[in-house]
């Protein structure tokens, strides 16, 4: 995707989203990495299986919430990580969107619902909260960014019509 956003893009703007895409991209596999080598090191395996059947101790079952939450979050995108998509969808040609929106970005969905919600328990009672409040956040954001946008446009076209 890097190269196909760097390489095929549409504008002059393309090497900022490939660079976006790649650096927000590589930060959120960093964590996913962490957190696989730490159920490695305590269980000896990565099968699946074994690891839904093991109970984790709680405090580290936080802290792999929390790197697992933030791979996966980057990767979908939520709220306060989603400013690589904007740039990697609008520069990036029609198949790297494609291939955008049909593979990349359900992958983090899918590493939610595989992995975050069956195995952590005690962590997904312990970080509702955190959810909620940036789900909140993410509504916030999308409404002022519309009335931001309407007004806008209401101000230039008052603008236009008068001048």
């Amino acid at each position: 995707m890097f190269f196909i956003i760097g390489l095929w893009g549409s504008r002059k703007r393309k090497f900022k989203a490939s660079y976006y895409f790649f650096l927000f991209t590589v930060f959120g596999s960093f964590f996913l990495l962490f957190s696989f080598l730490v159920i490695f090191c305590e269980l000896g395996t990565l099968n699946y299986f074994i690891f839904i059947e093991h109970q984790i101790f709680y405090k580290k079952q936080l802290l792999l919430w929390l790197f697992l939450f933030f791979g996966f979050a980057i990767k979908v995108p939520v709220f306060p990580f989603h400013l690589w998509l904007l740039e990697a969808h609008v520069e990036s040609p029609t198949v790297g969107s494609i291939i955008l929106a049909s593979l990349l970005l359900k992958l983090g969905t899918f590493g939610f619902i595989r992995f975050i919600l069956p195995t952590f328990n005690f962590a997904n009672k312990f970080y509702i909260p955190f959810i909620y409040l940036l789900s909140c956040l993410g509504i916030l954001y999308g409404k002022f960014i519309f009335f931001w946008f309407c007004f806008v446009l209401f101000f230039f076209s008052l603008v236009n019509c008068f001048f």
